[in-house]
Parts: C-alpha cells; structure tokens; sequence
C-alpha cells in the first residue's frame, strides 16, 4: 500500500564512514632472478693417493670439520717413522736424544769434550816442552814435535765445532722435513672446510687421485643468496636499504624478505 511504501522510504539508512589521510603509495618494481649459495667449493686433495673410504653421497649434509674422505696412509705414516729416526739419529749424535729440547751446547756435545780434552793435553805438553827447551834439557826436534802436535789438535777441536754447527743445520733440516710429513699424514684426511650439502661427488673409493683432483663439491645452504635483474628504466627506483620480497616459484604462499644489496 501507499502507507508501507511511505513508511520503508522514511526508515533511516546504515552507512559507514571513513577519515581521510594521506598515505604513500608503494612503487613495486617486479624483476626475475634465481637463488645461488653464498659459498661454493669444490673439494680437492692436498696429496696423491687412492681413495679408501668415501664418507658422503649427493645430497649429504654435513657440519664444518666432518670427514669427508680418506687416502692410503700407509706410505705417509711410513714416511713420518723414517723422518722420525732421522731426527732421533741426529740428536743422538749431538747428545739430546732424551731431553725435550733440541738446544745444544757445542761444549757440552761429546764429540767436541773430547777434543778439548785432547787440546787441553797438547797445549800442557807444548809448555812443558818449551820450558824444558829453555833449560836445556829436550832438544829442539823434541819441542818442535810438541808445537806441531798442539796445532793439529787445536785444528780437530776446531773441525768438532764445526761438526756440531752442522749438526745442529742437519737437525733444523730434518725437523722441517717431519713436519711436512706428518702434515701430508694429517692432509690424507679430507675435512669439510664449512658446514653446507654435498651437491656433486667426482671421486669413488678405490679411484687413485693426483694432487689437486676433485673430490666432491659442497655449497653452504644458509643463508642463500638472490641475484635479480631490474629493468634500466626501473633500476632508479631501487634503494639501499629497501625491502624486498621474494616469492619462489612453485612454493605456494610462502615469501621472504630481505634487504637488497646495490651492486
């Protein structure tokens, strides 16, 4: 009727409002890229040798400093034994072969006490000599055998300093010879150099491998790495410090943010 329509025109009307504010719009600029890790390695050996154990397989996992591989060893623990006794033989010589230091008193190495002994004798009988010479009572042959005994000892005394100086080079020599053995011993031993994935494996066990072969090759897995390629016409918009949001392709409602690097 007239009145009903009358009645529903009349009823109030539910409205909703809004403030009015200025807000920025965000520019968004859309550019393509791909993921890559922030670290790469591939593993190679330090020292030749046949691989005798393979610890990991594409896809592995593993932590800084785990085993990654192992050579033959038997040639360098030889090698570390045989440079050992060397060492061992030298010091020996010189005297030291149970003190823990390789100092060396030239005085005090046998070889050179007896040469003293020997000098000390000479030089007590050239004296003597030369005083029973003034008396009269050797003859002059007699002191001149003395004098000429002296100086050969005095050159022996000399010469077992000498010894011991090149002894003590020879032992410095061999010393660093140990040490390499035993780290060639300690490189047969491949260590993980950083904690990431195994993403390639280029040897096998019982392959020989040359110095510097590949082994495998690991990534570090986090954090990762964004390169995208901006437009020339859009790169002015893009500042240090923005935020950015990256979504992968084919991992449904999932994005993560992160700061961009200008470079």
């Amino acid at each position: 009727t007239a009145d009903n329509v009358a009645a529903k025109e009349s009823a109030p009307t539910d409205v909703s409002t809004l403030s009015v504010a200025r807000s920025p719009i965000p520019e968004i600029v859309t550019a393509n890229g791909e993921l890559f890790a922030e670290e790469l390695a591939v593993i190679t050996t330090k020292v030749p040798g046949r691989v005798i154990k393979l610890n990991v397989d594409l896809g592995s996992v593993v932590k800084a400093g785990d085993i990654l591989a192992e050579l033959e060893k038997a040639d360098y623990e030889f090698r570390v034994q045989q440079t050992q006794a060397l060492v061992d033989q030298i010091r020996a010589r010189l005297g030291i072969l149970n003190t823990p230091s390789d100092d060396v008193v030239p005085t005090n190495v046998a070889v050179v006490k007896e040469a003293d002994a020997a000098l000390r004798e000479a030089r007590f009988i050239l004296e003597t000599t030369s005083r029973l010479a003034k008396d009269g009572v050797v003859s002059r042959i007699e002191y001149e055998k003395a004098n000429v005994r002296a100086q050969g000892v005095e050159a022996r005394y000399q010469a077992a300093l000498a010894e011991v100086t090149q002894l003590r080079a020879q032992l410095s020599e061999r010393r660093a010879q140990l040490a390499l053995a035993r780290q060639q011993l300690e490189d047969a031993t491949i260590h993980a150099p950083f904690s990431g994935a195994i993403t390639r494996r280029q040897a096998g066990p019982g392959e020989f491998l040359p110095v510097n072969a590949p082994v495998v090759t690991l990534v570090r897995q986090n954090p990762l790495r964004v390169r995208l390629g901006v437009p020339e016409r859009q790169a002015a918009r893009v500042r240090q410090g923005q935020t950015i949001e990256i979504r992968l392709e084919g991992v449904a409602d999932r994005a993560a943010h992160a700061n961009p690097v200008l470079r």
